[in-house]
């Protein structure tokens, strides 16, 4: 791999890695998910796809692309809200 490819790539991954850590900063600011949660979500971006939720069972969805993918399917083919 070239620099530039390297750079290229990295330059990709920049809007992912953005809309990750805004969904977990917002989830800390409403106090859904604890701070250690949110440093390790911050630390290791590309795996944490969901964070438990502080006070009661259950997951978090703090993925762009699973987010986005589950909007999909909630809109159904047409794209369009039932």
């Amino acid at each position: 791999m070239t620099i530039q490819s390297t750079v290229r790539a990295n330059w990709r991954l920049l809007p992912y890695r953005y809309e990750h850590a805004r969904n977990v900063l917002q989830a800390l600011l409403s106090r859904q998910i604890t701070f250690r949660s949110a440093i390790f979500a911050w630390r290791f971006p590309f795996h944490v796809k969901a964070l438990p939720l502080r006070l009661r069972r259950g997951m978090l969805v703090v993925c762009p692309d699973l987010i986005e993918e589950m909007f999909e399917i909630d809109c159904g083919p047409c794209g369009r809200h039932p």
